[in-house]
């Protein structure tokens, strides 16, 4: 068996790696925003439901320590470990949260807590350092535990994203799905099977997916504003002008939005509304002019932008 942490001062260390590694995501996964914000909007949802699943006390607290609310993930966390003390994940993302709040003592705690229980039952965690231990590429490694844990969201997480990044899109969609089949209402889940479908050239089957991820969060900022392109590049203007005109009420900050309306326009002669949407685009976003330049549609507008 692999030798567990048991030093403070080492268990101080994983636990500022966790920190620093979660915030290298935040940095570098434009998606993390988004996955983030949709595990906790399911998470919640599902706590509505019924407030003592522990499953969702633990996923809707990881989630808040994540975002940087502590106080919130602390509370949650503490709620799930109270019905099921022998959790050892539990106890892991508590101590990460304590430690992002500065209860470094208890973080301790809560740490070797964890360690007890891994010494216990083992977990997925340690399964992972055995495979990569065994020269196991991710993809092996992830497939090998998904049979060990095969619902197991961040199992099937890690494939749905890995298969997409690889644009090996039918793998993409098959696991994506499986990741329904544990989370229903994961509405990121339907952005990227709509993401594959369209790589695929799948275009009807893409828009379907998009409409079930706005089913379940009518909000949702890449899934509206992937819907409105995908109509706008089919020139369907008509389908996107309203998607758009709600984007933007959404996300008002959001130069693209003011681009894809400024096309829309142009395309349908209507003036006043491109130059208008260019110079609101231009004035939140003023590199957009050299996607502007590339569209040749705004040739004719250019001499009546004030930047």
């Amino acid at each position: 068996m692999i030798e567990l942490i048991s030093s403070d001062e080492m268990i101080l260390e994983m636990l500022h790696i966790c920190d620093v590694s979660n915030k290298e995501s935040q940095n570098f996964e434009r998606e993390f925003q988004e996955q983030s914000n949709d595990f906790l909007f399911h998470s919640l949802r599902q706590l509505e439901i019924n407030p003592e699943n522990v499953y969702f006390l633990n996923l809707a607290g990881a989630t808040y320590s994540n975002l940087g609310n502590q106080k919130e993930a602390i509370k949650l966390l503490q709620k799930a470990i109270t019905l099921n003390p022998e959790e050892k994940a539990l106890w892991n993302n508590l101590s990460l949260a304590q430690y992002r709040k500065g209860d470094i003592q208890q973080a301790i705690v809560s740490y070797r807590k964890g360690l007890e229980l891994e010494q216990k039952h083992g977990s997925l965690y340690m399964r992972t350092i055995q495979y990569a231990m065994q020269g196991k590429t991710y993809e092996e490694a992830f497939l090998l535990l998904l049979e060990e844990y095969p619902n197991d969201f961040r199992v099937l997480t890690f494939l749905a994203q890995f298969y997409l990044k690889n644009k090996k899109y039918l793998k993409a969609i098959v696991y994506n799905y499986k990741l329904l089949e544990v989370l229903p209402d994961l509405f990121t889940a339907w952005h990227n099977i709509s993401e594959s479908y369209y790589e695929l050239g799948e275009i009807t089957k893409a828009i379907q997916a998009l409409n079930r991820a706005l089913d379940i969060n009518p909000t949702a900022h890449a899934s509206l504003m992937a819907l409105a392109i995908i109509y706008v590049k089919q020139q369907q203007y008509d389908q996107a002008y309203p998607l758009l005109i709600e984007a933007r009420e959404l996300y008002p900050e959001d130069s693209c939005i003011f681009f894809h309306l400024a096309f829309v326009a142009a395309n349908q002669s209507n003036r006043e509304d491109a130059v208008s949407n260019l110079q609101k685009c231009l004035s939140l976003a003023p590199e957009m002019i050299t996607h502007i330049l590339e569209q040749s549609v705004f040739n004719d507008y250019l001499s009546d932008l004030v930047t």
